[in-house]
């Protein structure tokens, strides 16, 4: 049986000031991004290989995540994988696995105080009633600002895969690998056109 194991603690620390200049309006069509954040987190893991037959050998980890925000929400959350390898020879593996994950969000998407910019658009409403000047509403300036979400989710995904490797010699390998992940609370930032 072969053990690994891992403990972890960080701290991370978000800054991005903005010019005051650009904040008191004194250029024009220049927009900025700033805000600024805090956050420890801490993990404890283990896994496991363990052969449970001549030919078959499994893989088990666990792992426990906790992070906590300053200002903003915090999460924790254990984890896990699976993963099964048969080798009925020496040349040919089969392998296949089942996780879980666990990731706290980006902390831009927590911290940021304003993340201001300016797009070319087209106004589809004014087309719409007015189709034979379109074109005066295509190129619109737009002036956007995305903010932060101190109460985002976690992001979250499971994950399932497997392949085979063929090695008849020590010269060609073959490998061959199915992956199917799903994540989900994954931030998705908006269109400006929709």
């Amino acid at each position: 049986v072969g053990m690994a194991a891992v403990l972890q603690a960080g701290n991370q620390f978000w800054d991005n000031p903005v010019d005051p200049r650009i904040t008191n309006n004194e250029f024009f069509a220049l927009n900025g991004t700033s805000g600024r954040g805090k956050r420890e987190n801490e993990a404890l893991g283990v896994e496991f290989t363990v052969p449970l037959l001549k030919e078959l050998t499994a893989d088990v980890a666990v792992r426990y995540d906790a992070y906590q925000n300053v200002d903003a929400g915090s999460d924790s959350k254990p984890t896990y994988k699976i993963g099964l390898e048969f080798r009925p020879s020496e040349q040919l593996l089969f392998r296949a696995n089942y996780a879980t994950a666990f990731r706290a969000p980006d902390m831009g998407y927590i911290f940021t105080g304003g993340n201001g910019f300016f797009s070319n658009e087209t106004d589809f409403y004014k087309c719409e009633i007015d189709p034979a000047n379109c074109a005066l509403y295509t190129g619109v300036s737009v002036e956007g600002n995305q903010v932060a979400n101190p109460d985002l989710k976690s992001i979250n995904a499971n994950s399932y895969g497997f392949g085979f490797v063929w090695s008849p010699s020590s010269d060609f390998d073959l490998r061959a690998d199915y992956y199917n992940v799903s994540i989900t609370d994954e931030v998705v930032p908006q269109s400006t056109t929709q």
